[in-house]
């Protein structure tokens, strides 16, 4: 659930899930992948603080 956020935040909604992204054969861009990064970083600390998935998921997509 969390990679397929993170696929969903990084590509912009182009892709709902990792299976998807990898079934297209597309590479993320420079840009995507220090988005990615920051995603990633930003939900390992909510992680840390205890934060729900569906808490994290609301904090991100709003």
């Amino acid at each position: 659930m969390i990679l397929d956020l993170l696929v969903q935040l990084t590509t912009c909604g182009k892709y709902r899930s990792l299976t998807s992204f990898k079934q297209s054969g597309d590479k993320l861009t420079t840009e995507q992948k220090e988005t990615l990064r920051r995603y990633t970083d930003s939900i390992i600390c909510m992680l840390e603080i205890g934060m729900a998935f569906h808490e994290i998921k609301q904090f991100l997509v709003n």
